[in-house]
């Protein structure tokens, strides 16, 4: 008799996509991914740069024991841009750049004008 794992079911989230450059921008999707029976919710992003949270839910609920899954839902969302996510595109790249690459421990006020 064949090992049963656990179900896994999908969804998306809706929400709007405001930024300060383009207000009323419309809507955006995130993936959703979730699993277990738990009342007790356990949200997994991935790195924006790596695998996708959905992905990283899946494998690890595979890896858990079923108590687990009986005590906690799974729920896995894929970041903007990642996985089945829409990407957000709502600030010039330069901008971002600036954003991604500021040292928080800098103490030269220049450093900080990229915000």
């Amino acid at each position: 008799m064949p090992a049963t794992g656990p179900s896994f079911s999908c969804s998306q989230l809706l929400t709007t996509l405001d930024s300060p450059e383009a207000p009323a921008e419309g809507t955006t999707r995130a993936a959703l991914l979730s699993t277990g029976t738990g009342g007790v919710p356990l949200v997994v992003l991935g790195d924006v740069h790596g695998e996708p949270g959905t992905s990283v839910a899946a494998r690890l609920a595979l890896k858990l024991p079923p108590e687990v899954l009986r005590t906690f839902r799974i729920i896995g969302m894929d970041r903007r841009g990642t996985g089945q996510s829409d990407p957000a595109d709502c600030m010039p790249p330069t901008q971002r750049e600036n954003i991604i690459g500021f040292d928080p421990q800098a103490t030269d006020g220049r450093r900080w004008t990229g915000c």
